[in-house]
């Protein structure tokens, strides 16, 4: 069954776009990026909306629809409280929001 992914990071710092933002903490989660960037590019992840940023700056908001072989490359690589885990260990961003829940 596909997924939805939902997730709100929070930052240290005010970030200019989303894309920009998404882009920061991508770079620094290899496992993440490594899944994603691919399955975005064969159309098993897709924007569900345009991700936002908070007014001031600080906060994405994220909302993804996986398919279950993009979730399943994800979920064979690493866990979902180690992505909150790793990208909590951060110095730049916090972890507000982030689950996967069936579509």
């Amino acid at each position: 069954m596909p997924k939805r992914q939902l997730y709100s990071f929070i930052f240290n710092e005010q970030q200019l776009d989303p894309y920009t933002a998404m882009s920061l903490v991508g770079s620094k989660v290899n496992s993440i990026k490594n899944v994603i960037a691919p399955n975005m590019l064969d159309g098993n992840i897709t924007e569900e909306g345009d991700p936002s940023l908070s007014s001031d700056g600080l906060t994405l908001n994220v909302e993804r629809i996986w398919s279950d072989t993009a979730y399943n490359e994800l979920m064979s690589v690493t866990t979902i409280q180690e992505i909150i885990d790793h990208i909590n260990a951060l110095d730049f961003v916090s972890v507000q929001n982030y689950e996967f829940i069936d579509v």
